[in-house]
């Protein structure tokens, strides 16, 4: 049996943000919709993938308003609870854009780099130390379809999420990692622009279930 563990924020838990524009509420797509789900469903039952997706959870930035979001200060805790593992899947930086952290695209993605370092440390000392760590650049934020921008984010996020790609992909090459760009395949619904559609969550499962098969 192997396992895959995804770690990241609302687009690994699965939030459905279709209500936003509409009374501001968010909810969560079920089991056959989120692509943690989907990708399990894809591989067939020799695996079994652990979701860990937490709304807002950034690489290592603390969130003044909302606790527990820091991503490599919950990372032991999860990676731990779930091992061993085969794959880690990380898709973070998302919330990362937000105004309130005022971080630049390389900040974000020393943060990314910070965070594999010390995975790569769990992994040496866990059940099986030769599981693969595979970096996804999350797709880009942009404008709601209204031309309203929701969750702190700006058209400076923007900016500095079309430059995280080639930065993530330069920090899974220093660390030996995997690599995909999530936007190469997906975009963010323009209900509010950060979350991903039902469609994108399908393609985005069968995209990764190709890279999984071939590790």
């Amino acid at each position: 049996m192997k396992r895959i563990l995804c770690y990241g924020d609302s687009n690994t838990y699965g939030c459905d943000a279709r209500r936003m524009p509409i009374d501001g509420t968010n909810g969560r797509y079920d089991e056959q919709t989120r692509w943690t789900c989907l990708l399990e469903k894809e591989l067939g039952p020799d695996w079994r993938v652990c979701e860990a997706g937490m709304n807002g959870r950034t690489t290592v930035f603390e969130d003044p308003l909302e606790a527990g979001r820091c991503g490599i200060a919950t990372l032991d805790v999860v990676f731990k609870s779930a091992a061993p593992v085969d794959l880690v899947i990380v898709m973070l930086g998302t919330n990362d854009l937000k105004d309130q952290f005022s971080a630049s695209a390389p900040v974000i993605a020393w943060g990314l780099e910070r965070l594999v370092v010390r995975l790569r440390e769990l992994i040496a000392e866990s059940l099986n130390p030769a599981a693969k760590i595979l970096l996804v650049a999350p797709a880009n934020v942009a404008a709601s379809a209204s031309g309203e921008f929701y969750y702190d984010i700006s058209e400076r996020s923007v900016k500095n999420g079309e430059r995280l790609p080639a930065l993530y992909a330069a920090a899974a090459e220093k660390h030996g990692c995997l690599f995909a760009d999530a936007g190469q395949w997906v975009k963010t619904d323009p209900s509010d622009g950060v979350h991903l559609s039902p469609e994108s969550h399908r393609v985005l499962a069968a995209r990764l279930a190709e890279i999984a098969r071939k590790i």
